[in-house]
């Protein structure tokens, strides 16, 4: 690094070794950095909506003018789905700019979204494809800005930290050290002395010396704290203890989290009216539909008109009015400067401020803060709630801003979500040349039981002719791969018979026009650049066959899929541990597959690990620019390690044992399959505090209603039936019989699946019950009086909460499919206090030796006498 380097001189004012700490933190984040970076340019570039534009000809009121939209020339057969975006109506301008092959378009794609760019639409006509824009575009393509955002704040968080850090950051740096010399610089941690307990105050309560042991280790800590707990063990109340203990020592907290509920969650225990010392601030730009009714009014922008309103009153009120009054009451009064004052007001007083992980940078001193030199923490202490879904990199927009950071959750529970769409782009970057990303997906996929129709490859020289033959002998063993006129070969010409028997055909442009007739009209896929008639023959053949020709899916969401999976199932018991990797390797090039393998084994490590599980375990990904094997906290975790003796992470962390939520019938399980009967344990008292006199399901809390049924597109009819029918007879019950507190019952509806869920919604519609929000409904019983209030949702969108009764539907009978996923199942079967309902098909699930032990043990638990057939 050049000394001079004004960032430089950041690193100096940090460390004596500011040079080896600047390119510690340089390498580190470099691939980081390069990977966000990688998927935004494809946002930006490949995967942009643009479509083309004629003028209509049809002027409208103020010079505007109608447009009719139209396809790209580079892509002519454009999904109605890309049309339908343009016309949304709740799109409010749209950006003119250059097709993709002009060269400076391609060295300038963002240029094209400044303002000038814009053109506001002011009318759209959907049947006929025309939009009414404030003025005639200039350029020949429209496209609507990409949603960026995200990934923008990430990569300024990455540079921030690479270029401008503060002193309070150096624990943050030192986790891409190399660990024989960050080890020293890691200060022991002696937890404080015993506080006067504000929540925590009952010590006969099992687990509350846990989470005492936690909230003085955190706020003792010069860094970093964990707190690791399995469902229902209390982290929630530890948080609120910790936030109480830090905002009487007159810190102020930044609580975050990846997802609104688990702030949400928070809010609603702390800033109950109870504890009077906490003025929290919710900053948080959901509509008033989507926030629960409990941390409304800590919204910042309800927070301002309400406090404005109460000043006024209470001023007015006054016997007399002072000049002081006076002048105060003009200002509050006056629309901007009275809300600006009192927003300053707020946010000055403010000890507690609460939102995602992304949506704090809404906070209006920080949106002041980002556009200043440096990053000076604004915050005493961060609270990453849920930590075990969150992303390093997604933690670092946050973490910047705090001085201490305390990581909150449970790596047995959800990952962070990471899907196809997340993955693509890099996993691209891996092999870059379309063709043979093509061509590597179709030998893979060619001899698949389940695949249908034959793929043909344009080969345009002797190399491509090569790289299919190589590829089809070493990763298609049992495929017939036919080419047309090989010329290498002394083969006769294939004929039709021949053809009809192969699964990939490889040939140039003029002998497949040679041969067109000979080719079977089953092609399901096409290589390279084929013409038009090629296209048509392949789209009639698909509508045929009923195959969507959008779901034959591609090379990079193929692996994508099968990096998610084999990281869901980490947990898992090494038998059945899926092999994603083999299935991996039968898509990798031959002849650059070393390389290939290296690139998407870094994507895997940059983008599925937790900030929690890095930190715990490591990410992987030795090495930095030089091609060291460096060992540092990100890559390997912060435990001990040969030859370093030191654990740092068991120093800062603790963990709870005892759960509070579950009837132990419920908990038995869980505890057993997922922590091996280390955590989860029952807490003294809680068969009697869930004891009740419902008689629906027997006498066992976890229950089977075995159903026969059969799943089509993961949707399962006879499932759902049954569901609603054991649903109908809790909601019976519950009429008469009211929650002990007085208010109606909770009851979940849970399933693994959109499709499914989206089936019982519409069952629910029919039902009795009352909607009363997107799978929100509410049981009444004969005098008015709310008997049960209903939430359908999935399983991966329930973690975090919990209900009174859960159902859960399976829905699969031919194949398990994610269900085997430990984290997943861990969510799925531990929400409930009351009643679990399985729904499903039990003996299916019994019966899968080579799947999954889980859903084995599952399957054992009791079944209600009556079942569904």
């Amino acid at each position: 690094m050049n000394g001079k380097d004004p960032r430089s001189l950041f690193f100096a004012n940090l460390s004596e070794h500011g040079s080896s700490l600047e390119n510690a933190a340089y390498y580190g984040l470099k691939e980081l950095r390069e990977f966000l970076q990688i998927t935004r340019d494809y946002l930006e570039n490949e995967a942009l909506l643009r479509v083309g534009w004629k003028n209509c000809e049809k002027l409208g009121p103020n010079g505007s003018q109608w447009v009719e939209l139209c396809a790209c020339p580079d892509r002519p057969n454009e999904p109605d789905a890309t049309f339908g975006s343009f016309l949304d109506p709740l799109v409010e301008a749209v950006h003119e700019c250059s097709p993709p092959n002009d060269t400076a378009q391609k060295r300038a794609r963002r240029a094209f979204f400044r303002p000038e760019y814009a053109i506001r639409v002011m009318e759209l006509d959907a049947r006929m494809r025309r939009l009414r824009m404030e003025r005639l575009p200039e350029l020949p393509e429209l496209a609507i800005r990409p949603d960026t955002y995200t990934l923008d704040k990430q990569i300024e968080a990455i540079d921030r930290l690479r270029t401008e850090p503060a002193a309070a950051h150096m624990p943050l740096l030192r986790l891409f050290q190399e660990r024989r010399f960050a080890d020293r610089d890691w200060r022991s941690v002696q937890p404080e002395p015993e506080p006067k307990w504000k929540v925590l105050t009952d010590e006969s309560r099992d687990g509350t010396l846990e989470q005492r042991s936690f909230v003085r280790l955190a706020l003792a800590t010069p860094d970093f704290a964990f707190l690791e707990g399995p469902p229902g063990s209390g982290k929630t109340t530890a948080i609120c203890e910790l936030i109480l203990q830090a905002v009487d020592r007159g810190q102020r907290v930044l609580l975050s989290a990846s997802t609104h509920v688990a702030v949400d969650n928070v809010l609603e225990r702390i800033a109950d009216g109870r504890h009077k010392e906490i003025i929290a601030v919710r900053i948080d730009r959901r509509d008033d539909e989507e926030t629960p009714d409990s941390v409304k009014g800590l919204r910042l922008e309800q927070f301002v008109k309400a406090e404005r309103r109460r000043l006024r009153e209470f001023h007015r009120e006054q016997a007399q009015e002072t000049l002081a009054q006076a002048l105060f009451l003009r200002g509050l009064d006056a629309q901007a400067e009275g809300e600006e004052m009192v927003e300053r007001l707020i946010l000055d007083s403010a000890n507690l401020v609460a939102g995602t992980t992304i949506g704090i940078l809404q906070h209006p001193d920080l949106k002041k803060a980002r556009r200043a030199k440096g990053t000076e923490p604004q915050f005493d202490l961060l609270i990453v709630d849920e930590a075990s879904k969150t992303t390093f990199q997604e933690f670092l927009v946050p973490a910047l801003w705090a001085r201490r950071w305390i990581l909150v959750g449970d790596p047995r529970q959800l990952s962070p979500y990471a899907d196809e769409e997340d993955l693509g782009p890099n996993i691209r970057a891996c092999l870059r040349e379309e063709w043979k990303r093509q061509v590597c997906l179709a030998v893979a996929t060619a001899g698949d039981r389940n695949a249908e129709g034959k793929a043909l490859v344009h080969l345009g020289d002797d190399n491509q002719r090569d790289f299919l033959r190589r590829q089809a002998l070493s990763r298609a063993a049992d495929t017939a791969v036919a080419e047309l006129g090989a010329a290498s070969s002394d083969a006769p010409v294939a004929t039709a018979f021949e053809l009809a028997g192969t699964a990939i055909i490889g040939g140039s442009a003029e002998e497949f026009r040679s041969l067109e007739q000979a080719v079977p009209f089953d092609i399901a896929r096409l290589v390279g650049p084929f013409d038009a008639v090629w296209h048509r023959r392949r789209a009639a053949w698909l509508d045929h066959a009923g195959i969507d020709s959008e779901g034959q899916g591609s090379w990079e969401n193929a692996i994508a899929w099968r990096l998610a999976q084999d990281y869901q199932m980490r947990w898992s018991p090494d038998d059945e541990q899926p092999q994603m990797w083999g299935q991996i390797q039968r898509l990798l090039p031959v002849m650059e597959e070393q390389a290939v393998a290296g690139g998407i084994k870094r994507v895997a490590r940059l983008a599925l690990p937790s900030i929690l599980e890095s930190l715990m375990r490591g990410s992987g990904g030795r090495g930095n620019a030089n091609g060291r094997d460096l060992i540092t906290a990100r890559s390997d975790g912060l435990r001990a390690l040969e030859p370093y003796g030191r654990d740092i992470f068991a120093e800062r962390s603790q963990r709870l044992t005892f759960q509070h939520r579950m009837h132990p019938d419920i908990s038995a399980m869980p505890r057993r399959l997922f922590y091996q009967d280390e955590a989860l344990k029952d807490a003294k008292g809680m068969a009697t505090s869930r004891a009740w006199s419902c008689d629906c399901f027997g006498d066992y809390r976890s229950v089977w209603v075995p159903v026969a049924g059969t799943e089509r597109n993961n949707r399962n009819e006879r499932e759902a039936q049954a569901l609603l029918q054991q649903l109908t007879r809790f909601l019976r019950w519950a009429e008469t019989q009211p929650h002990k507190d007085g208010n109606g019952w909770e009851v979940a509806i849970l399933t693994f699946y959109r499709g499914q869920e989206d089936l019982l919604r519409r069952c629910l519609d029919r039902s009795a019950a009352i909607r009363i929000g997107y799978g929100a409904y509410i049981h009444r019983n004969a005098l008015g009086r709310d008997a049960a209030s209903i939430k359908l949702c999935t399983v991966d969108r329930f973690q975090g909460h919990e209900a009174d009764v859960v159902f859960l539907s399976f829905v699969k009978t031919r194949s398990v499919g994610f269900l085997r996923c430990l984290n997943r199942l861990n969510v799925a079967i531990t929400r409930a206090r009351y009643q679990l309902v399985l729904v499903g098909d039990r003996d299916f699930f019994g019966n899968t030796q080579r799947d999954s032990r889980l859903l084995r043990e599952l399957a054992t638990l009791p079944a209600k006498t009556t079942e569904t057939k």
